[in-house]
C-alpha cells in the first residue's frame, strides 16, 4: 500500500486473504471510501511485493513479490508502473534479481530506491535505483543484508532512513541513513 500525492489516493495492490489465496486486486481509497478498480492491464496476483511512490515521475512502482504463500514456482522479478489509471509493465533493463519483502521508497534527494529483500539464494543486501526506465545498481556499500525492513524518506534532513527487519542472524534493530552519495549507520 503506498500514497499517490498526484492522484490523492492511497493504492492498494494484491495481497492474499484469510485462506491464503493470493489476488491482483487493485483498490484505492481517497481519504473517506474505498474502491475497487478494473484496470485494463494488472500484475499477476502476489504477495510481499515492493511498492513506492515515484516523484520523479508521478507513477508508483510495484516489484517483486510471490506468487503464493510457498514461493512456488519461484520468485518475481518483474516491474509494474501503476500511472492512476492502468498498470503497465515496461520490462526495463537492469531488473534486480527476483526477490520477496526488499524495502522500497523515493526521496528527492536519492531517488527511489529497492534495497535487499529475500529469495531462494536468502537474505540479500543489495540495491537498485530505478530512473524511470532502468533499474541501476550504485557504487555505494548498503547496509547489512535484511528483509521486512522499513524505509521512509526524511523530507526535512533530505535523507533515506531504513530502519530494522530480518537479517542473517535474525531481527536487526539498526537505523541506517541515505544522503544520496553514502550509507552510515
Amino acid at each position: 500500500m503506498v500514497y499517490d500525492p498526484v492522484h490523492h489516493q492511497t493504492l492498494l495492490f494484491g495481497g492474499e486473504d484469510s485462506s491464503g489465496t493470493p489476488h491482483n486486486d487493485t483498490w484505492v481509497y481517497n481519504g473517506t471510501n474505498w474502491a475497487q478498480l478494473s484496470p485494463a492491464t494488472s500484475p499477476t496476483p502476489r504477495l510481499w511485493h515492493s511498492m513506492a511512490f515515484n516523484g520523479n515521475d508521478g507513477t508508483i512502482v510495484l516489484f517483486g513479490g510471490c506468487a503464493n504463500n510457498t514461493c512456488t514456482p519461484g520468485y518475481l522479478g518483474d516491474t509494474w508502473i501503476w500511472n492512476g489509471t492502468t498498470w503497465s509493465n515496461p520490462a526495463p533493463v537492469g531488473n534486480p534479481t527476483p526477490r520477496q519483502s526488499a524495502a522500497m521508497a523515493y526521496g528527492s534527494a536519492t531517488g527511489l530506491i529497492l534495497f535487499g529483500g529475500l529469495n531462494s539464494q536468502g537474505v540479500l543486501g543489495d540495491q537498485y535505483f530505478w530512473n524511470g526506465t532502468t533499474w541501476n545498481t550504485p557504487e555505494v556499500e548498503p547496509p547489512t543484508a535484511r528483509f521486512d525492513a522499513s524505509m521512509s524518506y526524511d523530507s526535512v534532513n533530505q535523507l533515506m532512513v531504513l530502519f530494522g527487519g530480518i537479517g542473517t542472524g535474525g531481527p536487526l534493530n539498526d537505523v541506517w541513513q541515505y544522503n544520496g552519495t553514502s550509507w552510515t549507520q
